[in-house]
């Protein structure tokens, strides 16, 4: 699957903060239904990412630090570390068991690819979120 649960919580979370910049984990986790095991997790990416900053403490909170007019989906697929190749023999130093070179199924595969990432960046979250 393309867009996992991580991506459509890390999706949610940016919504969310973008509604009101900084808020809680319990604020977060409450309006988009997200487990908060699985909001940490998520927003511990988002942070190494640099797409959010997390301030502990009584007043601590999520706070967003990139514009959502420079982001997109496929950014956040990539931010989470997620592969979003549609078949392995895309993937860099794949070996086919065939041993024929490149075949006319991975051409259309390499289109198909292509449209799909078109697809998730042909958008900005700012966009998506109006």
């Amino acid at each position: 699957m393309i867009i996992t649960r991580e991506v459509d919580y890390a999706l949610r979370i940016i919504r969310s903060l973008h509604k009101e910049n900084k808020k809680s984990a319990n604020d977060i986790s409450k309006e988009e239904s997200i487990p908060k095991n699985f909001l940490y997790k998520v927003t511990k990416k988002l942070q190494k990412g640099g797409v959010l900053e997390i301030s502990r403490g009584s007043q601590g909170g999520y706070t967003l630090i990139k514009d959502i007019k420079k982001l997109n989906i496929l950014d956040i697929v990539t931010v989470l570390g997620d592969e979003i190749f549609i078949n392995e023999c895309l993937e860099s130093g794949y070996k086919c068991d065939n041993n024929r070179g490149i075949c006319k199924l991975h051409k259309e595969f390499s289109d198909i690819q292509k449209t799909l990432e078109d697809q998730l960046s042909r958008k900005s979250l700012a966009e998506i979120l109006k």
